[in-house]
């Protein structure tokens, strides 16, 4: 039978180029890379009855992830599992990008049937017409339908300002560089991750020269890294009130 769960659909963008250009061992590890940053320490599919469970599953340059809810919870609690599933997909992108490795992808709600290696459902459906629809770019989408029939909202996308952002189309993003500046904190390691970071971004440059595809690609990624260098990081204090503000979403 179908259940409830919070399903992200991810992919490494570019990997048609990658494995057409590069070398089998730097696909490879790429690949590694991926998985890594992305699977969860309960391994592949099985059982699926205790609400909160994560599993997930990769093949080929794609790794679904399925988080299995309560039917009947309220996905906007402060210490809800999309919450969870927002901050770590925000480290496992931020992590891979500082090594070179770009992902695009999309995460929903929906019902999926999820046992042993086989995997269906609307939820698949809809994250990944999104991830090959919208995202485009090295975006995580946050889908809209999300948001439906909630009046938690606004409050959930404010205390959730330092990792989901509104693009300029209007789709919500995991928002992974302000992620990583409140993760890292410490001025010189987020200096460092941010001169990685660029990097990444002129080696996505230098690959646009001779591949007009990945034109829009490098100067939405280019885009997005000067807007997020260029702000200033909460501070502590600023911090601490970010994360116990918001009592609409502690007392729903």
């Amino acid at each position: 039978m179908y259940k409830k769960a919070i399903f992200t659909f991810l992919d490494i963008l570019g990997f048609r180029q990658l494995v057409h250009k590069s070398p089998p061992e730097e696909v490879y590890e790429s690949l590694s890379k991926f998985h890594y940053h992305t699977k969860d320490k309960l391994g592949g599919f099985g059982d699926t009855t205790n609400p909160g469970d994560l599993r997930v599953l990769m093949f080929s340059d794609s790794i679904v992830r399925a988080r299995f809810v309560d039917p009947d919870s309220d996905l906007f609690l402060r210490e809800g599992d999309l919450s969870t599933e927002v901050f770590l997909l925000a480290y496992a992108q931020g992590s891979l990008a500082e090594q070179g490795v770009l992902v695009r992808g999309a995460l929903t709600c929906g019902e999926i049937y999820a046992e042993k290696n086989t995997l269906f459902g609307p939820a698949l459906n809809r994250a990944y017409d999104i991830e090959s629809k919208i995202a485009k770019t090295s975006r995580i989408i946050i889908d809209k339908d999300i948001f439906k029939d909630t009046e938690h909202k606004d409050s959930w996308l404010h205390h959730h300002r330092r990792f989901v952002s509104q693009d300029k189309d209007g789709e919500y993003f995991i928002d992974y560089l302000k992620g990583m500046d409140q993760i890292i904190y410490e001025d010189e390691g987020s200096a460092k991750y941010f001169s990685k970071h660029n990097q990444t971004v002129i080696n996505l440059e230098i690959a646009a020269e001779t591949d007009a595809r990945l034109k829009e690609k490098s100067a939405w990624l280019r885009n997005y890294h000067e807007n997020v260098a260029s702000e200033e990081p909460l501070s502590y204090e600023e911090l601490i009130l970010l994360f116990q503000s918001d009592q609409l979403l502690k007392n729903p």
